[in-house]
């Protein structure tokens, strides 16, 4: 008796797994961008959906049909994302600086010197100061390790410090609205624009403090002049950069880190220590050590947002200039790569 052709089936477990995850990321962005519901809600909805896509799976052909419009539609959606710099945007994100190079000297408009009280409250200023590039002397790498997994995410900044005690703190952010606290997963999802904040020594350290449970070390790093001179106009070109055209933050490869370690390959970092740092942030400074990029010794640790300072010390602000319109930027020969990840 012949036996009945069999059909081939499109219930593989790996199809319905692959399904249902681009499943649960479709509804997934799409809640976040049409309800204000919280982030566990909108998880949950996401699973729900994702879960029933795999009870379906006794339809062979439903699966496949459902994976492939959705990522349509994921595709579609992400392609119709554009990065803006008008927004309502949350405190202390609301301008993006500029920096003006002529010759030896730095004009950073919009400097960041908040006062902080809490996590949303602050002593907003906004100032203009002027640096002379010649004075630049000491770099530090500030680590400011998360909470929920300190052993591998943390956010980096950079302090530039100058021979007439002056300091400056460059913070690359995920630039939120409003609404919005950050997430990794949104993060990856272009739900945040970019932003190279220039602050005042104590801004963005107090801020992280008061978050609560925050701690911020301070690592020496050992560079020349020339380079520190070369890093903080990389920065400043990026402030520009983004200012005049926006980007998307990216949570694995436009982000503090990220941008940093790129710099770093060009001094010699190696690719395997690139890629272990690119992925766990918290671990910088300790790679940066073996590499002999950071001084051998204990960091400094600001645990109080009244010892939120450089080195812990008081170091009184450099008064602002007058206010006033910043001219074009000229054009500077230090620069992040061209070759950029747009997310």
């Amino acid at each position: 008796m012949p036996t009945p052709e069999t059909k081939p089936s499109c219930h593989h477990p790996v199809l319905i797994l692959v399904s249902s995850g681009i499943l649960w990321l479709l509804i997934l962005v799409l809640l976040e961008g049409l309800f204000g519901l919280p982030f566990i809600i909108k998880a949950l909805l996401a699973i729900g959906f994702a879960l029933f896509a795999f009870w379906r799976r006794r339809r062979p052909r439903q699966p496949l049909a459902a994976a492939t419009v959705a990522f349509l539609l994921l595709a579609l959606w992400y392609a119709c994302l554009i990065p803006s710099n008008s927004r309502t945007w949350h405190i202390g994100m609301e301008r993006t600086p500029t920096v003006v190079v002529a010759g030896d000297w730095a004009a950073i408009h919009n400097l960041r010197n908040f006062h902080w009280q809490g996590q949303v409250q602050a002593d907003a200023r906004w100032e203009n100061r002027r640096f002379d590039l010649r004075q630049l002397r000491t770099l530090d790498l500030l680590v400011s390790p998360f909470p929920e997994n300190p052993g591998s995410l943390a956010h980096i900044m950079l302090q530039f410090g100058f021979a007439d005690g002056q300091s400056v703190v460059v913070s690359v952010e995920a630039r939120r609205r409003a609404d919005r606290d950050y997430q990794l997963l949104p993060g990856l999802l272009r739900q945040f624009e970019l932003i190279c904040l220039f602050c005042d020594h104590q801004d963005p350290v107090a801020y992280r403090i008061m978050q609560g449970n925050r701690e911020v070390f301070f690592h020496p790093l050992q560079a020349d002049p020339e380079f520190i001179r070369s890093l903080f106009l990389d920065y400043a070109d990026l402030a520009n950069r983004l200012q005049a055209r926006p980007e998307f933050y990216n949570s694995l490869t436009n982000n503090c880190n990220s941008l940093f370690l790129r710099r770093l390959r060009q001094r010699g970092l190696g690719t395997g220590d690139y890629f272990r740092v690119l992925f766990q942030p918290a671990k910088t400074a300790m790679v940066l050590e073996a590499n002999g990029f950071v001084a051998k010794h204990s960091p400094v640790v600001s645990r109080q947002p009244e010892a939120a300072a450089k080195k812990l010390a008081d170091i009184p602000a450099m008064p602002p200039t007058a206010a006033g319109p910043v001219p074009a930027v000229p054009a500077t020969r230090f620069r992040f790569p061209d070759t950029k990840f747009h997310h």
